[in-house]
């Protein structure tokens, strides 16, 4: 018996190598200043309705409250899930977490605008 397993080679086997730490630090610091700025847009709004002449409904709050929570979420769960990938696919994965990040802001703008003062 030889101590070495032996593995049998096939063209759909690749192996796949790690991206450099430096290369995926930077591309998680550029999407993490994009996401950073959806948050403080997100605690902007908050401020401004708080603050405004009308007093927030439960509804305001919580949707307001989601619209910081949701980008934080989002970004850490890509973090936490794709930080092993190469680095292309980490990439394609924080634009589509930044996607859906951005789809939920625009669906806050809208509810803030159509809603009026009743928000």
């Amino acid at each position: 018996m030889s101590d070495v397993t032996s593995v049998p080679e096939s063209p759909h086997h690749v192996l796949k190598t790690r991206s450099p730490l430096w290369m995926m630090a930077t591309v998680t610091g550029v999407f993490g200043l994009a996401y950073a700025y959806t948050v403080f847009s997100a605690i902007g709004a908050l401020m401004q309705q708080a603050t405004g002449a009308y007093p927030l409904t439960a509804t305001g709050w919580i949707v307001l409250i989601a619209a910081i929570a949701v980008p934080i979420i989002i970004f850490a769960a890509i973090v936490a899930f794709g930080i092993r990938r190469m680095v292309g696919e980490y990439a394609l994965l924080l634009i589509a977490g930044f996607a859906v990040a951005q789809v939920y802001w625009m669906n806050t703008l809208s509810l803030m605008l159509t809603s009026g003062c009743s928000f």
